[in-house]
């Protein structure tokens, strides 16, 4: 082979190697700035190209540059950083309850933040879809461990159960809950006053939302309508419906859907309503909250059986968003 032939083969592969990198690179971008969907579309394209082309290593680096700096805020949004270490406190699991459950060493039980995982029925057995896996996996990263993590507080550092609030992260300070809610194994909530990380809750649920991972390919595939709800189902939702009515009262905001509850033995003024305390108001705009009526909107929450009514507290404006605008 001549010098000509074999200094035009490694052209050829350098030319190659250049655009497999950087494609690789701008995928990772894409994943982390556009939604899956639209990332499969891209990745078909690229697949389907039959010719290389060169691309100068000024845009290679960009690009290079651009996924490290985005993946680098992703990371930083949910890990602990090296000044933050000090505010945790390193403990003993001795038993996890469900996935976002735990009790540490001495008796306590610590209830994670941010996040709701499918409910585990340890008496009777008939637990929520994804509920063992999610309290599997996270068994696994805490055996991965020694059974060892560290905890982060709050603002406000237990619940009304009496149990201990706190963000979890490993040993090497990655965020446990994040790593739930990307795999679908738990769904995101807010419950102020305790909104730390709440950016990269909201980013990985979306992405598992995006990708129909876990409990996003099953019983939140959809929000359950308002007008299909009827009494019995209580507990936690992802609801939608249409807000006709917004009402004040002493105590609570009052958000009240259109649709009457499907259940002939009540009343048809039977409504699914949202409230929110006069404490939580500050959290909202007040005109963002008038400029709801006769928008319709999806929400997760508690819902919970209050005289004819289904009502869920909303605690916070993250945890609802609009459908239609």
């Amino acid at each position: 082979m001549t010098s000509s032939v074999k200094s035009t083969t490694r052209t050829s592969k350098q030319a190659a190697i250049i655009f497999v990198f950087s494609r690789v690179a701008y995928l990772q971008y894409q994943l982390v700035t556009r939604s899956q969907r639209r990332l499969r579309k891209l990745l078909k394209r690229c697949l389907n190209q039959d010719t290389f082309f060169i691309v100068p290593l000024k845009v290679l680096g960009w690009f290079l540059l651009s996924s490290i700096a985005t993946s680098a805020v992703w990371a930083n949004e949910c890990d602990l950083s090296a000044s933050s270490l000090s505010t945790t406190q390193k403990v003993k699991i001795e038993k996890v309850i469900d996935g976002d459950t735990v009790r540490i060493e001495g008796g306590k039980l610590v209830r994670f933040i941010g996040i709701n995982t499918p409910e585990i029925d340890h008496q009777y057995g008939r637990s929520q879809p994804f509920a063992e896996k999610a309290r599997q996996h996270l068994k696994a990263i805490i055996s991965k461990h020694n059974g060892q993590v560290l905890l982060q507080m709050d603002s406000e550092s237990q619940d009304r159960h009496g149990r201990q609030l706190s963000h979890i992260f490993t040993t090497s300070g990655k965020n446990i809950q994040a790593d739930l809610l990307h795999r679908g194994l738990g769904v995101w909530i807010v419950v102020p006053p305790n909104l730390a990380y709440m950016d990269c809750y909201r980013n990985n649920e979306k992405l598992a939302r995006e990708q129909k991972t876990g409990v996003w390919s099953e019983q939140f595939r959809l929000p359950r309508d308002t007008n299909s709800l009827t009494h019995k189902e209580t507990g936690f939702q992802w609801i939608q419906g249409k807000i006709d009515r917004i009402g004040k009262g002493k105590k609570y905001l009052w958000l009240n859907f259109e649709d009457a509850l499907q259940d002939e033995r009540e009343s048809k003024h039977s409504k699914v309503t949202l409230r929110i305390h006069k404490d939580d108001l500050h959290y909202f705009k007040e005109q963002a909250l008038n400029g709801l009526l006769n928008k319709v909107v999806r929400v997760k929450g508690w819902l919970t059986k209050y005289k004819k009514q289904l009502v869920m507290t909303l605690r916070h404006p993250a945890s609802l968003e609009i459908v239609n605008h």
